[in-house]
């Protein structure tokens, strides 16, 4: 079946791994923002998040789910707990997304200025991440979060 998006999952320290598709834009990504929310946790005496590859399935899950629905929202993918609980036992979640920022550097720096999104990446109980992204097919990009701990 041919797809109609493009989903790439950004991972920490220049590694990039594509998805869905099996091509990838070296451009589309800014490893450096992954990189900004382990510099800012180092900024707030936190110890760095780790990048988990479950959380990174359950971050392109709600990526694909938006992009599918072109809509920005918590409950695109479904429940929040039955999409990340599969991937990664924890005792505490949370989730950022964005829509419409070209680079992953981008998508980062409007979670680090809203101080919800800010509070999730510098909370003390957090110790893993996992980001994606996916485009709609009308062209807008997706962008999602998972922290857990």
């Amino acid at each position: 079946m041919p797809l109609t998006r493009r989903a790439f999952v950004a991972t920490s320290l220049l590694t990039l791994t594509a998805c869905s598709t099996g091509t990838f834009d070296p451009a589309l990504l800014d490893a450096s923002g992954d990189q900004a929310v382990n510099r800012l946790r180092a900024d707030k005496g936190l110890p760095p998040l780790s990048r988990d590859g479950g959380l990174v399935r359950a971050a392109q899950k709600q990526a694909d789910a938006m992009a599918a629905r072109e809509t920005m929202s918590h409950s695109a993918g479904g429940n929040f707990a039955a999409r990340v609980r599969p991937y990664y036992r924890g005792q505490h979640y949370a989730e950022n997304i964005a829509a419409g920022q070209t680079t992953l550097g981008a998508a980062v720096a409007s979670w680090i200025q809203s101080p919800p999104h800010r509070r999730n990446m510098v909370n003390r109980n957090m110790r893993a991440y996992g980001i994606a992204s996916a485009q709609s097919a009308g062209g807008t990009r997706y962008w999602a979060m998972v922290l857990a701990g």
